[in-house]
């Protein structure tokens, strides 16, 4: 389990790019066969729009996406990821902090 805090949407895409490049280099080296989580503040709206993203966003999405939503879920299809929390209708999956939802990613 890795834990994280990304930056907020407002920062230069320089040190959102440099925050993917570490969260890759933390993930990489890791078997898909085994059970990985990132879990924290990915400071992301992932919205419910699901047209794109139908292998790693579930039908539990929450309001509009926003730029960081993009880049996460970008991120996600790109190295075999789910956004797991959008998966499940149970009360303590989907939570909201601020306007940002808790999100937390698995290996497909």
């Amino acid at each position: 389990m890795s834990m994280c805090y990304a930056p907020i949407n407002e920062v230069d895409e320089d040190v959102k790019d440099n925050f993917y490049k570490i969260l890759h280099a933390v993930i990489k080296d890791i078997p898909k066969h085994d059970v990985m989580s990132v879990v924290g503040d990915l400071n992301t709206k992932v919205g419910s729009d699901r047209q794109y993203y139908t292998d790693i966003l579930g039908e539990q999405g929450l309001d509009d996406i926003n730029k960081n939503g993009t880049l996460l879920l970008d991120y996600g299809l790109s190295n075999d990821l789910v956004i797991s929390t959008t998966f499940s209708t149970a009360k303590q999956c989907i939570n909201t902090h601020g306007r940002h939802q808790a999100v937390q990613l698995r290996i497909r």
